[in-house]
């Protein structure tokens, strides 16, 4: 059961924080990220299970699988489902969302499940909840 982030793979992480470039894992420092990429990518393996994301910064976010909790994410976010809320400062792209949203820019999902306030433009197939824009 593992996640790997940028490439480092960590066991065992339920909560994930990247503050100020640096990766914690259920509150732990694991890995100070000095190059600072611009992009960020996450694999969440099929037997992980990914809680909660919380990252700083504006980075472009790419989830390889799925959050069962809630993610947010200072720059724009691409992912699979998210069983919990996202908040995206940028563009926000994902299949499924269960809860409440909020992105900064542009939303393109297929179902969400919540509330919607978004900065640019909205598509996607099914909203349960309220728009506000």
């Amino acid at each position: 059961m593992s996640i790997t982030i940028n490439g480092k793979k960590y066991k065992g992480g339920r909560n994930v924080s990247i503050v100020n470039d640096k990766v914690y894992i259920n509150g732990q420092l694991q890995f100070d990220n000095k190059d600072n990429k611009e992009k960020i990518e996450i694999h969440i393996e099929k037997d992980a299970i990914l809680k909660n994301l919380e990252i700083d910064g504006d980075n472009d976010v790419v989830i390889h699988g799925d959050v069962n909790g809630d993610v947010n994410i200072g720059g724009s976010l691409s992912c699979d489902n998210i069983n919990g809320n996202a908040m995206s400062g940028g563009s926000l792209k994902c299949d499924d969302i269960k809860g409440n949203v909020n992105a900064g820019g542009s939303l393109k999902c297929d179902t969400i499940g919540g509330n919607v306030n978004a900065g640019g433009s909205i598509k996607c197939k099914s909203i349960k909840g309220d728009i506000n824009k």
